[in-house]
């Protein structure tokens, strides 16, 4: 037997390991997406706290909006504005679970535009100094960047499998 054929338990093993690395990757989008939208609950709610991990995006979005609108005669936000808010940053955030979704269905574009809007939401943090929530974007577009890798390595795997699995690719001897 050639040894630079790997056996079928070794490509099984390898189309595993990149199986799980694909949805370690693309888990990340739902994170994203998923703590964004806390965050969103967590402000309209009237709560001071936020995740570094969600959407810098969302943060511009709330500025804006109550930039715009009107407080009550308390200094309390109007009750439309706070709605307002978490409909734009739920849609926001809806758009990162999406790209999780056809990540997880080894859509190569889902990794590259997902990653490509987290790095440019990033620099929202860069611009504010948040250097926290900046740390936090490049760990997950790390394991966003792995994820994709893997998704690229795994569609190569299992092309080459079929190809092996129909006879039509036999070792040299």
């Amino acid at each position: 037997m050639n040894e630079n054929i790997p056996s079928s338990e070794e490509q099984h093993q390898k189309i595993q390991n990149a199986a799980a690395q694909l949805k370690s990757g693309a888990s990340w989008f739902y994170l994203i997406g998923g703590l964004s939208i806390v965050n969103s609950l967590v402000f309209v709610f009237g709560a001071d706290l936020f995740f570094v991990i969600g959407l810098g995006f969302n943060y511009v979005v709330t500025a804006v909006v109550l930039a715009a609108g009107n407080t009550t005669e308390a200094g309390q936000i109007d009750i439309v504005l706070k709605l307002i808010i978490f409909v734009l940053n739920a849609a926001a955030a809806g758009v990162f679970l999406v790209f999780g979704y056809f990540a997880n269905k080894k859509y190569a574009w889902a990794f590259i535009t997902g990653a490509i809007l987290y790095a440019l939401d990033g620099l929202i943090f860069l611009a504010v100094g948040d250097y926290l929530s900046l740390i936090f974007h490049g760990i997950a577009l790390f394991f966003i960047f792995k994820g994709y890798k893997a998704s690229i390595d795994l569609k190569k795997m299992e092309t080459e499998a079929k190809f092996t699995e129909s006879g039509l690719a036999q070792p040299i001897k």
